[in-house]
């Protein structure tokens, strides 16, 4: 008998067989392993990994380098990365550039790039890139949780090693935290599965569960996901208090910066909104709405903030799987 879904091993270690292949669930469980193979295959990578957090999948990767390595990265970046980058690996040397596709590589060991990035939705040619990081023999990290392996897939083009917060998109139902990195090349894999063993940032088998669950719907939901945010950028794009949106077609993640450019005006809308949910996160089948210069990017100084697009009005929406024309109303009577 074959279940058709995948068991939930809750158990945190098994009877030692000759072979080993399961003792600890630290180190492997069916559950973990199954999820493991499907965001893999998701990835078209040879290898997937999952981590207790989309930044536990970045701090792994990133304990691949040594200290004093270069890393350069486009300076628009997720804040939990920059905070996670700027302390608790501050003793590697993390350069941000703004024109990525002109890149001076020097000593760097990697470069490290989210697309669409977080949260002003830039879009980055990966394919460029990663022929800079080839021609250097350097790595390329790519973060994919905007958007998601449903409408991109890195390694595909060149990229080295993908990671994603699978809480996002991946798992799209607003009830796990959890990360992923995907590749193909066995040698970093090997030091991965090192570093996820003994440091131990595994997510629990019940989680692993439901991302697989969530999994099984994901093509449906970006459909319509992206089709909603279509719908409510181009509303938004028509609208007089909104001086300008950030949307790249594709995928539920909008920003925009108001005309009053100030904070209070942002949280204003922010808490006025009813159908939105004023949360940080995205990639729910619920609408979201945040102001980014007080949540994800509070970590940066203003003049950084507003030198990568994070203006004091800044927010940014997560669209759901509601009627479109719902959330339209809503961010009318908000906006005002």
């Amino acid at each position: 008998m074959k279940p058709l879904i995948e068991p939930i091993y809750q158990t945190s270690n098994f009877e030692i067989k000759d072979d080993r292949t399961w003792s600890y669930s630290r180190s492997a469980n069916p559950t973990r392993t199954a999820l493991e193979t499907e965001i893999a295959k998701l990835e078209n990578a040879k290898h997937g990994m999952v981590f207790a957090s989309g930044l536990a999948a970045i701090d792994a990767v990133m304990r691949l380098f040594k200290a004093g390595d270069e890393i350069l990265c486009y300076q628009d970046l997720y804040g939990g990365s920059y905070r996670l980058f700027n302390t608790v690996h501050s003793d590697k040397s993390f350069i941000y550039e703004d024109d990525i596709d002109e890149l001076t590589i020097g000593n760097a060991k990697a470069i490290f790039i989210e697309t669409p990035t977080n949260p002003t939705l830039q879009t980055l040619d990966i394919g460029r890139i990663a022929k800079i990081a080839k021609h250097n023999s350097i790595l390329l990290i790519v973060d994919n949780t905007l958007a998601s392996p449903y409408y991109q897939n890195p390694l595909d083009l060149g990229a080295d090693i993908v990671v994603h917060s699978v809480s996002k998109y991946i798992n799209g139902h607003g009830d796990v935290v959890m990360g992923a990195i995907c590749l193909n090349d066995n040698e970093i894999y090997d030091k991965l599965s090192y570093i996820q063993r003994i440091c131990g940032a595994i997510p629990g088998p019940q989680d692993c569960w439901l991302v697989s669950r969530g999994l099984k719907t994901l093509g449906v939901r970006m459909d319509k996901i992206t089709e909603n945010a279509q719908k409510v950028a181009q509303y938004l794009t028509l609208h007089p208090k909104v001086a300008k949106v950030n949307y790249p077609g594709f995928s539920g993640v909008i920003s925009i910066s108001l005309i009053e450019d100030t904070e209070q005006e942002a949280i204003r809308v922010c808490k006025s909104t009813k159908v939105f949910t004023f949360a940080v996160s995205l990639g729910s089948t619920k609408s979201l709405i945040t102001h980014c210069a007080s949540t994800n990017n509070a970590i940066m100084k203003p003049e950084y903030r507003r030198k990568i697009g994070v203006t004091d009005s800044l927010i940014r929406l997560s669209i759901g799987l509601e009627n479109p024309e719902d959330l339209i109303r809503d961010l009318y009577e908000a906006l005002g």
